[in-house]
């Protein structure tokens, strides 16, 4: 689903730095909501009760009405004004949804027909370094190593 975006802009905005704390929580979760559901901002009036942990706040839509931010509508619930300017629409998510699934098989169509040898595992740096410490331990085996005469 698409992330839910609330512009750093909205901080010096007077429309929002006038919400209450409740308004707040009801009109970004109904962001949220909407985003999750794909709605393109519209919430049902059975959705409504999900918008804060009290439930219903029909003070909070009437005050996000007067703002300009929700415009009621007829058969019941609310939409999120101006909601493309904002968030991403359904539309958009689909599109960028499809258009990620295309690239993505093409991307494991070419690793499939791909006659590259897979990527080393191993650190290079790290095998020399294993390297050079077994010579100093063979070396110093050898400078320990008291030669022994023949009977």
């Amino acid at each position: 689903m698409p992330d839910t975006r609330l512009p750093e802009r909205w901080i010096l905005n007077p429309v929002y730095r006038d919400l209450t704390d409740t308004d707040w929580r009801v009109y970004t979760w109904g962001l949220m909501f909407s985003n999750d559901q794909l709605t393109d901002g519209h919430i049902t009036a059975s959705a409504l009760g999900l918008l804060h942990p009290e439930g219903l706040q029909p003070e909070s839509y009437e005050r996000l009405v007067k703002a300009g931010l929700w415009e009621q509508v007829p058969k019941g619930g609310y939409v999120s004004a101006n909601w493309s300017e904002t968030q991403t629409t359904k539309e958009q998510f689909l599109a960028q949804r499809e258009s990620a699934k295309v690239r993505k098989q093409r991307q494991r169509s070419r690793q499939a027909n791909s006659t590259v040898t897979p990527s080393v595992t191993r650190d290079v740096q790290g095998e020399d370094k294993a390297k050079a410490e077994d010579k100093e331990q063979a070396k110093a085996q050898e400078e320990i190593d008291i030669p022994v005469a023949n009977p």
